[in-house]
């Protein structure tokens, strides 16, 4: 990034960090409820 100084590379890097943090917390927490619903897993014989 032109102008970006070493603090703001190491700001938008953790910023980053903690989003990644966030998207993979709440993808368990919607596989988990999946699960739990029975949408997700082994298929119903049929």
């Amino acid at each position: 990034m032109p102008g970006a100084n070493d603090l703001m590379l190491r700001v938008y890097a953790a910023i980053a960090h903690k989003e990644r943090e966030l998207i993979s917390e709440r993808t368990r927490a919607a596989l988990a409820t999946a699960r739990v619903v029975g949408r997700l897993g082994s298929t119903a014989a049929t």
